[in-house]
């Protein structure tokens, strides 16, 4: 056990090169940013890094962000600091997220009308433009679809009149049905 003295930079470094994704890493490279705009990360060590300091961080980023914003940092911490527990580099006992509560809150449902889809799907861009459009518009029917799931699909994500495909940053598994996209564009 490297225990209390030793940095929190030190791991987490070492945590978010392990990571896989790139927009995974450059999330835990933000709240590396930002801790070393408001720490001294040549200093900063576990053992420092308690309740206290938690609620302290939490206060003072709220003052400048968002409740979801200020939960994303301290969930970046939490699994770098959770992730030298379970390596045997920190003691449990300074595990400090024990009794702290990270608040989120739900992020307000951004609708669209079938009207506005149907005005999008129809309005004249210049030819630059149709790729982006069409490419939007497919995201909407394909049930929100992400781009880099539609860039790297082939003709065997489809199966017996639907879409299927298995999520890139998440695994999880889709499905839409083709029959009721082209009822919707009609």
């Amino acid at each position: 056990i490297k225990g209390e003295n030793y940095l929190f930079r030190t791991h987490a470094n070492k945590f978010i090169s392990t990571r896989e994704g790139r927009g995974t890493k450059e999330v835990y490279e933000y709240t590396m940013e930002m801790l070393n705009k408001k720490y001294d990360l040549n200093t900063l060590t576990f053992g420092m890094i308690n309740y206290e300091w938690i609620e302290h961080l939490a206060a003072d980023l709220r003052k400048k962000l968002k409740v979801n914003s200020v939960s994303i940092h301290l969930r970046n911490i939490r699994a770098i600091f959770k992730n030298a527990t379970k390596k045997k580099l920190v003691s449990r006992d300074l595990y400090p997220f024990e009794d702290y509560s990270i608040r989120n809150e739900e992020t307000a449902h951004r609708t669209i009308t079938v009207e506005d889809i149907r005005t999008l799907r129809d309005y004249e861009v210049e030819p630059h433009q149709i790729p982006y459009r069409d490419l939007f518009l497919l995201q909407f029917y394909l049930i929100g679809v992400n781009a880099v799931d539609i860039l790297t699909a082939t003709k065997s994500n489809i199966h017996k009149g639907r879409f299927e495909y298995r999520r890139a940053k998440t695994g999880k598994s889709f499905t839409a049905s083709i029959l009721e996209m082209l009822c919707f564009v009609i």
